[in-house]
């Protein structure tokens, strides 16, 4: 069994070819469309899991969801315990998962240690700003103090929370920010939305996702998941490209765990 906080995800290459890693802890990725956020996200989905197998703790680990959109998760069927797409699944979602930490806190450990039958569990939020414009003001209320909770507390008790967004909303993700252990900026559109992402002074200090160029045809989508990452796992800010995903790729590793779900159950 390991607890090791050091434990690393690869989310991509360097741009001197050396591999940008995130801590396996909360994560926050910001980017417009079509900039690549979508397959940050399942770097980091498939990337735990390989993680967990390298570590002889293959299957020790729970995904839930929240997907507004219905887009980046929709298509899922076998490998997410649970998504909520509706107001109030999605909330549903969020207060199963701060019952689940605050039974794990009364069981009195000093750090989470997983094991098969208390596995890690990742919860994957898209259009995190969505509920910022939520007009239900006691939805909104509730949302952001399940979320506040597992944010907060969650890591200790084995949750960690990948949270998604288009823009670096100073409202939205400014209360937040500061316990995301990984945040990226894709390309975003101004150096405002750098600092509200990475941090104040973060233009001053290199990064520069609000001048990467759209991808295109005519850069032949070279700049598709380019971005800056900020990581406990490596020094500064630091320009990588994460690897594109297909919706091939998301079909094959749902399906696999159909097929794992099957071999459980014999």
């Amino acid at each position: 069994m390991s607890n090791r906080v050091s434990s690393l995800v690869p989310l991509g290459l360097t741009d001197t070819r050396t591999v940008f890693y995130a801590v396996f802890s909360h994560l926050l990725v910001v980017g417009q469309t079509g900039s690549g956020k979508g397959s940050v996200i399942w770097a980091f989905i498939m990337g735990v899991e390989r993680m967990l197998a390298r570590q002889n703790e293959a299957g020790w680990v729970r995904f839930y969801g929240v997907d507004p959109k219905r887009a980046e998760l929709s298509g899922i069927r076998y490998g997410f315990e649970r998504i909520g797409f509706d107001a109030d699944d999605q909330l549903d979602v969020l207060n199963e998962l701060v019952a689940v930490m605050r039974q794990r806190q009364r069981l009195g450990l000093r750090s989470f240690v997983a094991s098969a039958d208390l596995p890690w569990l990742v919860l994957v939020v898209d259009e995190f700003n969505s509920f910022e414009s939520s007009a239900d003001a006691k939805w909104k209320r509730e949302v952001k103090a399940a979320l506040s909770a597992l944010l907060s507390q969650g890591r200790s008790a084995g949750i960690v929370v990948l949270a998604a967004a288009q823009q670096g909303q100073r409202e939205a993700i400014g209360p937040y920010r500061d316990h995301f252990v990984t945040r990226i900026a894709l390309r975003v559109g101004s150096r405002v939305e750098t600092d509200v992402i990475l941090g104040a002074g973060a233009v001053e200090h290199g990064a520069l996702p609000h001048e990467i160029p759209p991808a295109s045809v005519s850069n032949d989508y070279r700049t598709a998941g380019v971005g800056y990452g900020l990581s406990l796992a490596q020094p500064g800010f630091v320009r990588f490209r994460a690897p594109f995903v297909s919706d091939e790729d998301i079909r094959l590793w749902d399906e696999s765990h159909k097929r794992k779900g099957s071999e459980n159950e014999k």
